[in-house]
């Protein structure tokens, strides 16, 4: 199970579901800040950082790999709204705008 640990700080966390045991993170911070919205897609988490920070990490209990980020554009404040994978696009709300991405097939 993956997620964001701690209260409004968005920590990357893997936790082995059976057992609760934590796999990796919890402790360590990802590319944003504060707390963060995140979503799953071809083996990937999608972290959404409240200061706009995109942040790419590998879905993987084998421990924590950043494997790419990115600024979203025109974040003027505090940033929640949740990041959406369908059909191999990212779309990310900002405000009145909506951004769409390109992703990889794998």
């Amino acid at each position: 199970m993956y997620g964001g640990h701690g209260h409004n700080n968005g920590f990357p966390i893997c936790v082995e579901l059976k057992t609760g045991k934590v796999k990796w993170g919890g402790k360590e911070r990802g590319p944003g800040a504060e707390s963060a919205a995140v979503v799953y897609a071809d083996k990937q988490l999608y972290f959404r950082y409240q200061n706009g920070v995109m942040g790419l990490i590998q879905a993987s209990p084998k421990g924590y790999q950043l494997n790419g980020r990115f600024e979203i554009p025109q974040v003027s404040g505090p940033s929640w709204s949740h990041p959406v994978v369908a059909g191999s696009k990212l779309y990310l709300r900002e405000q009145d705008n909506l951004f769409v991405y390109k992703l990889a097939v794998r």
